[in-house]
Formats: C-alpha cells, structure tokens, sequence
C-alpha cells in the first residue's frame, strides 16, 4: 500500500512538472506570437512580392484555359490543365521541345513555367495528352464546346511552397498547395 501512494506521489510530482514546463515554454513563446493584424501585413506583404514577380495574365484568342489540378510528388510536380472553347471554333497549342533551342515552347515563342511565392522559377520539363496523340506542330483545334486535356511536367516543388503561379505563354494562373 506503501508503494501505491508513493506511485501516486511521483506521478503528481511529474505532472505538476511538466505542466510547469509547459507554462515556461509557453510563456517563452509569447514573446514571437503575432497578432492577426501582423499576420495580416505580413500576407499582404508576402502576397504584394508574389504578384511582382507574376507577369501580368493576358489571354488572347477564343481559347479559354483551367488549371485542374497539381500533383506535387518528390521529383516532379504533375500540372493538368484544360482547354476550352466556347461559343465558336478555338486555336489551343501544346508546348513542343524545340532542340534547337533546347527548350519547351509554345507556339514557337511562349513558355512555360511554374513561379512560388519566393519567385523562384520551375521549368517544363515534358508534357502528356491525356487523350490521344499531340500533332507534331502541337496545334489543336477546338470545336465549340469541346475541351483538350494536358499535363504539364516540372521539377518537385520544395515542401515548403504553398502558392505559386502557372504560367502558360500569356496565361497566369495562381494556385495554392495544401
């Protein structure tokens, strides 16, 4: 029985220590927590440096573009993207690899990349037709009403990033990582 208080003793003496612990680290973490209003200057601030480094979207033509979904893996970030069009017939173009060059292109003149929030850039480094093949002068027509799928593949986004930006020649398409 003698035992049995004692276990009890030293469990209350551990708890309250921990406790006492717990409330120093606590009162130690006060010191660097921030209000909402900072937190808020803070993601303007951050938002504001994230937009300069964007170009500004300016999408042409009777295409229209939806960024589906980003798959973020180790070594390769999977971008699906949709094209569209509405209301009458649509040029859409897939990037081609131009070897001479040495680069992916779009159309000849635009590119292709990712930006994070740090304004660091991701190069396409491939493409998928989720249906069928893309012609070799990666030029897709689109009915009215009809879309085209693509996946877009660039280098692993460090885990770190949360927002970044799509960029697709003059489409700018923002995103947000979970």
């Amino acid at each position: 029985m003698t035992s049995g208080k004692q276990t009890i003793g030293i469990g209350l003496i551990l708890a309250l220590g921990f406790s006492g612990l717990l409330l120093g680290l606590d009162s130690c973490h006060k010191q660097h927590r921030f209000t909402s209003a900072e937190w808020q200057k803070l993601d303007a601030e951050k938002l504001a440096k994230f937009r300069a480094c964007l170009p500004v979207s300016q999408p042409d033509g009777k295409v229209h573009l939806a960024l589906v979904s980003i798959k973020n893996e180790t070594n390769l970030a999977k971008v699906k993207i949709v094209a569209y069009a509405v209301g009458e017939v649509a040029d859409f173009y897939a990037p081609q690899y131009s070897m001479s060059r040495g680069r992916w292109l779009i159309n000849e003149s635009a590119r292709s990349y990712l930006r994070d929030e740090q304004c660091h850039e991701y190069k396409l480094q491939g493409r998928a037709s989720n249906v069928g093949q893309i012609p070799d002068s990666g030029l897709i027509k689109l009915k009215s009403g009809e879309a085209y799928e693509l996946t877009l593949e660039f280098p692993g986004l460090p885990e770190n990033v949360r927002t970044g930006g799509l960029v697709y020649g003059d489409w700018v398409m923002p995103f947000y990582l979970r």
